[in-house]
């Protein structure tokens, strides 16, 4: 029997199936006729079949029934998920299934604290370790450690949306939104955080900017926005990369559902992967 299997969520994103332990990995659905899928290709503008939020967030019996599907073939099932922050319920509802199987199976569950292409480039990474079958504390660890090579980096004008959620303090939001200031916010260690305040568009462009000169082994950018709101703001961070940073690659991805109904419909931003 395989050792370990890995099971992700179905915002993450893939742009194509061709490396090492692709076969070990499993996505689960949001329905329970149907707890657990092989991996497809995604296209690129966001999830496949532009599926609900609600469809996003698998229930804690689809996870128990996916769990109990893959414990048949596996002894250790790794999970990995979408960030918390965006999906608190899509994190609570595993913990809850895999507390059912404490005993049984060994199932450890992580928060990839990133969305969509990062969360597919986590997993990507722990397939490869997989695949070479070290103890699944081992994949684990590394997985861990790659984590710590993805960055976040977002800007929202719904940031009452945020307030509401419980992602965002209250008071902030309110004088932001009545300043007409968006402020430019970061996923760290699991949590939403305030950095520096956009004035207007041009200086949000050069906050983008100023944040990626932070990094000095850069691998992949994607920018992605949840409507064509920052449209003007996406191709200027787009052009400005390609022409400063001519040895990085650069993905664009547009109209992502769970984006939009957790960040609001005018968001932009990227996801940073440094090597």
């Amino acid at each position: 029997m395989p050792q370990i299997c890995i099971l992700t969520d179905p915002a993450a994103l893939f742009e194509d199936l061709s490396f090492p332990g692709s076969e070990l990995i499993y996505v689960v659905n949001g329905t329970p006729d149907k707890p657990i899928s092989r991996i497809n290709t995604l296209p690129s503008r966001g999830l496949a079949d532009q599926q609900s939020l609600h469809n996003y967030t698998p229930s804690t019996n689809t996870f128990r029934m996916a769990f109990a599907d893959l414990a048949r073939q596996y002894n250790e099932i790794l999970v990995i998920l979408s960030s918390a922050q965006i999906n608190s319920n899509l994190y609570a509802h595993a913990q809850q299934a895999a507390e059912s199987f404490q005993g049984r199976v060994s199932i450890q569950i992580i928060d990839s604290q990133t969305f969509g292409p990062g969360v597919g480039q986590i997993v990507q990474t722990a397939a490869a370790i997989a695949a070479n079958n070290p103890s699944g504390s081992e994949v684990y660890r590394q997985t861990q450690i790659y984590i710590g090579h993805i960055y976040t980096v977002f800007c929202t004008r719904a940031l009452k949306q945020l307030s509401v959620q419980g992602k965002f303090d209250p008071e902030h939001a309110f004088l932001s939104e009545m300043l007409g200031i968006a402020p430019l916010l970061i996923i760290e260690n699991g949590q939403i955080v305030s950095t520096q305040k956009a004035r207007n568009s041009r200086h949000l462009v050069e906050l983008f900017m100023e944040y990626l000169e932070e990094f000095y082994s850069l691998q992949r950018i994607y920018i992605f926005q949840s409507e064509p709101v920052f449209g003007t703001e996406l191709n200027q961070v787009r052009e400005r990369i390609n022409t400063m940073l001519t040895e990085v690659e650069v993905r664009q991805i547009l109209d992502i559902p769970v984006i939009q109904a957790s960040f609001g419909p005018a968001c932009i931003g990227m996801i940073v992967l440094d090597r």
